[in-house]
């Protein structure tokens, strides 16, 4: 089975997160540059894939080469050129990976020309580019490691938030942490729940994850502590710093999502019956809504 880190929600979390920092910046004060937030998300996302396909060289396991191979019938190839690369399909992930460093590439030079990438901002794309490294490349294999969903937090939501902010001029890093740190938890929350449906395979295959390191019990607590905490850091903001509450009570519409999530846990830990529609449902939804409601607040209604 081949496991890559590319999924289309890891791409829109990525498009969010940017979505945040850049509306931070302009709820600070600064005009947000729409056409910087769009080479900013696109240049996040194509390092993204590129890595992911890299990742994908590394990580591709040889009984589904063999299946390749015999299904394609790849060790018929002819063509000099085309033999090193039809006796191994997954060259292919690195031919395919090439592009979108060179999108990346060229994103890049044309932030440098524009001077819109400062040096805090270089500095932060600095760090995603080794998490990324780290995340798709031996000897780290984050990708494979139990710690990869904090990783993977830290990849798609806080570091790419600061990034735009700092890429978009501006300096309200307190208030974006406000919004982004449960929005963090949120994620981790959602993760867990994933492994959760994936635990018994992941046992099975020997797959080093989160749950799998601590326990499908001590994972659920995990679970409902991430939901409960990131919705009461929202109200301590509220109480304890100068941000007004009409900005951080729309956050809160997501509350009822978020302790269905943790309702279906305390259940299925007390022997219910699972349903995974509607735990996905209840975890996706938490997260999503709260970035909509956030992105909202910040855009529309302030």
């Amino acid at each position: 089975m081949i496991r890559t880190s590319i999924t289309l929600n890891r791409l829109l979390l990525l498009a969010l997160s940017m979505a945040l920092g850049s509306a931070v910046a302009g709820f600070g004060g600064e005009p947000i540059d729409w056409g910087v937030f769009a080479s900013g998300s696109l240049l996040l996302i194509s390092l993204h894939i590129a890595m992911g396909l890299v990742g994908q060289f590394f990580y591709m396991e040889n009984d589904l080469l063999e299946r390749l191979q015999s299904l394609l019938k790849l060790n018929q190839a002819r063509k000099p050129g085309e033999e090193l690369i039809l006796e191994r399909p997954r060259y292919l992930s690195l031919l395919l990976a090439l592009p979108f460093f060179t999108l990346f590439v060229f994103l890049f030079l044309q932030l440098m020309q524009s001077r819109m990438l400062t040096p805090g901002a270089l500095l932060f794309l600095l760090i995603i580019i080794l998490l990324a490294i780290l995340e798709n490349t031996p000897p780290a294999r984050l990708a494979r490691s139990p710690y990869r969903d904090l990783a993977a937090g830290f990849a798609n939501i806080l570091l790419p938030a600061v990034f735009a902010l700092l890429l978009q001029g501006g300096e309200a890093v307190g208030l974006l942490m406000v919004f982004a740190i449960p929005l963090l938890f949120l994620f981790l929350a959602l993760r867990i729940t994933q492994a959760l449906e994936k635990y018994e395979e992941d046992l099975r295959m020997e797959r080093s994850t989160l749950l799998n390191a601590i326990g499908w019990e001590r994972g659920m607590l995990l679970h409902n502590l991430f939901v409960l905490v990131a919705f009461l850091l929202l109200l301590l903001a509220g109480m304890f710093t100068r941000f007004s509450w009409r900005l951080l009570a729309p956050c809160l519409i997501a509350l009822p999502f978020g302790l269905l999530q943790v309702w279906q846990m305390i259940s299925i830990a007390n022997g219910a019956p699972v349903r995974w529609r509607l735990l996905r449902f209840s975890a996706h939804t938490t997260l999503y809504l709260g970035f909509y409601l956030t992105l909202f607040t910040l855009l529309v209604v302030w």
